[in-house]
């Protein structure tokens, strides 16, 4: 399990270049570019902690509900 994300920090790790480790090795380009490719498909990136530790990431797609008012 890695760290995690601190809260002030888990708008910032989307930037391109932003990391939020800078201990270890990386260009900073992973999550923006995930991100990119999410929103294309009108989709969003939340950022949040694991129940085991470190972060967690969760994708989330629209989807069109069912219509309430069919009888």
């Amino acid at each position: 399990m890695g760290p995690g994300i601190p809260l002030n920090q888990r708008t910032a790790v989307f930037d391109r270049g932003q990391r939020a480790d800078t201990l270890r090795p990386g260009q900073g380009v992973g999550l923006s570019v995930a991100r990119e490719i999410v929103e294309q498909y009108d989709g969003d990136i939340l950022t949040g902690e694991s129940l085991l530790g470190g972060a967690c990431m969760e994708v989330v797609f629209g989807r069109q509900l069912p219509d309430d008012t069919e009888s």
